[in-house]
């Protein structure tokens, strides 16, 4: 004999015939915002769960730094397409890469380590310049 959890059953249908009638009623983009309940929101919808908390407020006295922040150690990556003098493109600065690698895509390799530029040509580094342009 198999034992049901009625808590469970009741809660589960209920939430089942709440998303049917959300389906017949508004676009399925809204269905999962405004119709879902969330187990970690104590079976709330967000919806509901944004209406009954608080908004919280930074204190009156709170001063926002305007020191520029540092910038962190790593790399970003950059793909750009060669203009047809050899040049590309990037953060407002340009680097000749040469003619021969006009209307071709490179991969741009920023290291903010070690402030250098790394331009990439089918997997195979091809050329790299000094980057001093990062404020430490």
């Amino acid at each position: 004999m198999k034992l049901y959890n009625f808590s469970r059953f009741t809660a589960c249908y209920w939430s089942i015939r709440l998303l049917k009638y959300c389906k017949s009623r508004v676009p399925k983009i809204v269905i999962w915002t405004t119709c879902y309940l969330h187990p970690r929101l104590s079976g709330l919808t967000s919806a509901q769960h944004r209406r009954r908390t608080k908004l919280r407020k930074l204190p009156f006295n709170y001063v926002i730094p305007h020191e520029p922040l540092s910038i962190a150690a790593g790399r970003v990556t950059f793909f750009r397409q060669v203009t047809a003098h050899g040049n590309i493109h990037l953060l407002s600065q340009t680097f000749f890469v040469g003619k021969r690698l006009k209307g071709e895509y490179v991969k741009a390799t920023l290291d903010t380590q070690r402030a250098h530029l790394t331009v990439y040509h089918h997997g195979r580094i091809f050329k790299r310049f000094p980057y001093p342009f990062l404020k430490k």
